[in-house]
């Protein structure tokens, strides 16, 4: 699905908990872009908790005191780590390790894409935490997401299912969207734990959430050499920049066999948006 985006949020986020040394309690959306509410509760045997309420509500539950000798950045960590749990629907399944896992790169990912925290910090983050449960590293978090050999496996996969409706990677149905037919999707790109399936029978991640236009188109012009050392010479393709008034970059392939379109747009909110469309 669509992950909770937090650039709209990010000023007022860097605000209060520069003056509070806390983190805030807003910055958490759903997928109809609506804050995730946030409740203190320093009873909790752990920092903090995402749930589901009993009548269908998303909320975070948060230690405050658990974490009164944190750094900031651990605390926005935590908060973060929770919020990746709504953001990758991890509230609708049974917990499991790879879950924790996942948000917590999700969190970091968030945090370095958003300014909170310098790419440089990130080991002394994980050493403060001491919390990270596999995948090698926080940082690697960081790092994977531009990996040329798991993009090209990614992308080979890709088309692989896409030439059968799908099928191999159709997961859950996204029961919560307003529309209905969108599913998740049991394959993701490099270091993207929420991509999803539309009722177009198309593929679509938001592969990055920037906090400016230097950081977005950074990374935009770090994956889409990728994308195009994977194309092959059946594939047209073309970049358009600024376009739209939405848009900063508009990267479009086309299969000249078979009609597949791949798109990568750099949106004017600052975050990458990759979608493929089989075979019409």
């Amino acid at each position: 699905m669509r992950a909770a985006g937090l650039g709209a949020l990010v000023a007022s986020f860097v605000v209060v908990a520069g003056a509070n040394a806390q983190v805030p309690f807003n910055a958490c959306l759903d997928r109809r872009d609506q804050p995730i509410q946030a409740v203190v509760d320093n009873t909790l045997p752990y920092a903090g908790v995402a749930t589901i309420t009993g009548d269908g509500a998303p909320v975070i539950f948060y230690n405050k005191r658990a974490l009164s000798r944190s750094t900031p950045q651990a605390r926005h960590f935590v908060y973060l780590h929770e919020c990746g749990h709504h953001a990758l629907r991890h509230v609708w399944k049974n917990p499991s390790r790879l879950r924790e896992m996942e948000a917590d790169c999700w969190a970091i990912q968030q945090m370095v894409e958003q300014g909170l925290i310098k790419k440089r910090k990130v080991d002394e983050l994980q050493a403060e935490i001491g919390m990270y449960r596999g995948l090698g590293s926080l940082k690697g978090c960081v790092e994977v997401k531009t990996d040329q050999d798991l993009w090209r496996r990614s992308l080979d996969l890709l088309t692989l299912a896409g030439a059968h409706k799908f099928d191999a990677i159709r997961g859950d149905p996204i029961v919560e969207a307003q529309e209905r037919g969108f599913f998740e999707s049991t394959l993701d790109l490099p270091g993207i734990f929420n991509c999803e399936l539309t009722p177009e029978e198309s593929f679509s991640c938001k592969i990055f959430d920037g906090r400016d236009e230097k950081s977005a188109l950074k990374h935009y012009d770090k994956v889409l050499p990728i994308i195009q050392s994977w194309l092959t010479d059946d594939w047209l393709a073309f970049e358009r920049v600024r376009a739209r008034p939405t848009e900063l970059r508009r990267f479009v392939a086309q299969d000249i066999q078979s009609g597949s379109l791949i798109t990568l747009v750099v949106t004017s909110a600052y975050d990458i948006r990759f979608h493929y469309q089989p075979t019409p």
